[in-house]
């Protein structure tokens, strides 16, 4: 059995990238609930796994799975810092960690980080800034914020089988 998918490599590699965003003080990948989080937390980044569909590439020979995982990200923030610091409207720093957000992510569209286990950085997905949903969320003032789904797309074997060796065979035909 695979233990360790590449489907969660690449949650690990979004959840990676996503805590390099400047300004970004959590990133976690739990169930989206109603509820914020603290505001030592914020600004913060839930990331839910929505759905996923498998596609067989290849089903008899290696058994490769294209997975198209549908993903939100729940962007909180809380829209001004203190009393008397100026700021914008909720929707305005909204408006504002959602472009971050998708500007972040379409210069990592790739996933490329190397992950506890690799050798090296690579890429785990092959683009995951190619569509952005945004719907925006009520939340109690002074608070913001947004839902963003994307669409990560990455290849899984599911072959377990042993594997031998051939060996050569060579045949002489005569009459």
């Amino acid at each position: 059995m695979n233990t360790t998918s590449s489907r969660e490599r690449l949650l690990e590699a979004l959840a990676s990238v996503l805590r390099g965003l400047e300004g970004v003080k959590y990133v976690s990948r739990q169930a989206i609930t109603p509820e914020l989080l603290a505001d030592s937390q914020l600004p913060a980044i839930i990331i839910d796994e929505s759905n996923a569909r498998y596609r067989w590439l290849e089903r008899h020979g290696e058994r490769c799975a294209e997975v198209s995982n549908a993903l939100v990200l729940d962007l909180q923030v809380r829209a001004k810092r203190n009393p008397s610091a100026p700021g914008g409207n909720p929707s305005t720093v909204r408006e504002a960690f959602v472009a971050a957000v998708i500007g972040h992510l379409a210069n990592h569209a790739t996933l490329t980080v190397q992950l506890p286990g690799e050798d090296k950085p690579c890429a785990h997905a092959r683009d995951v800034a190619a569509q952005f949903d945004v719907q925006f969320v009520a939340a109690p003032s002074p608070y913001a914020r947004a839902l963003i789904t994307i669409r990560a797309d990455t290849y899984d074997h599911f072959d377990s089988r042993t594997r031998t060796s051939w060996a050569q065979l060579i045949a002489d035909i005569g009459a």
